[in-house]
């Protein structure tokens, strides 16, 4: 049986858009594959308030987790047909109340469920300083590093991919760019010695989208970016896709022979 993929988006500094991104990235997905979006940080605002799903129901972690321990009866199909979603895109989030930090056994059940039964898991990084980001990255097969285009943040991207780089199995660079500036994509990949998975604009679609409840990803420029980072990563899809079967992906784009130091891709 085959396993879905699972990517990671991690921010450079806070108020990047990681959020955003990894919904992006998921529903652009679906025109490949079903996929699942996973709320890694327990302080964030909410990966289902970015699709719009805060009020839906549907299990959360605040099931899966007590006192640090999966509840049992919650896996496999049992997990996935009762967690919310929008279209092909299935979402566990955290509330926005204290609940206790997943364990290690509670992120074994959750990858052990998904991966059977969709295409891809895109999971929704805590920041960089989180202890609990360490070990989460090994799990992942791709990460994406967000880096904003202020002095700051660009000044902690460097900081933040040597700190991280021994965790990463393969990591991609996704580049906050003002209109017409895509070339600081391309100098800031060059820098930090990553590839480029994509330039992120600056869509005022997206906010539109997110205060109408609305998941972003589905048009504007942010969509459009993240389908050529999806097409990158995963291949062009060949053929009319039916649900709950993915289409055939044609030659899934090989990742650059060194993306992270002293290993090959």
């Amino acid at each position: 049986m085959a396993l879905a993929r699972t990517l990671g988006v991690v921010g450079a500094s806070g108020g990047v858009g990681t959020s955003t991104l990894a919904a992006c990235l998921a529903t652009r997905f679906t025109d490949w594959g079903a996929a699942a979006c996973v709320d890694a940080d327990p302080l964030g605002g909410g990966v289902d308030v970015v699709f719009g799903l805060d009020h839906a129901a549907g299990l959360g972690w605040r099931d899966l987790v007590t006192c640090g321990e999966q509840r049992p009866g919650l896996a496999g199909a049992a997990l996935v047909d009762r967690l919310p979603r929008v279209g092909d895109v299935a979402v566990l989030s955290f509330p926005r109340a204290a609940v206790a930090t997943p364990s290690g056994e509670a992120w074994d059940l959750v990858f052990e469920s998904l991966r059977p039964r969709v295409d891809l898991v895109v999971v929704d990084l805590p920041p960089p300083g989180d202890p609990e980001l360490p070990a989460l990255l090994p799990r992942l097969d791709d990460v994406v590093l967000l880096v904003g285009d202020t002095p700051t943040a660009l000044a902690a991207a460097s900081t933040v991919h040597a700190a991280l780089d021994d965790h990463v199995d393969r990591w991609w660079l996704a580049q906050a760019v003002p209109r017409g500036g895509d070339d600081l994509a391309e100098a800031v990949a060059s820098a930090l010695d990553m590839p480029l998975l994509l330039a992120w604009p600056h869509d005022p679609r997206v906010a539109t989208d997110l205060a109408h409840g609305s998941p972003p990803g589905r048009r504007g420029r942010a969509a459009a970016a993240a389908g050529q980072g999806i097409d990158r990563l995963y291949g062009r899809p060949r053929g009319r896709r039916t649900r709950g079967r993915p289409r055939e992906l044609v030659g899934r784009a090989p990742a650059p022979a060194a993306v992270r130091r002293g290993r090959s891709a």
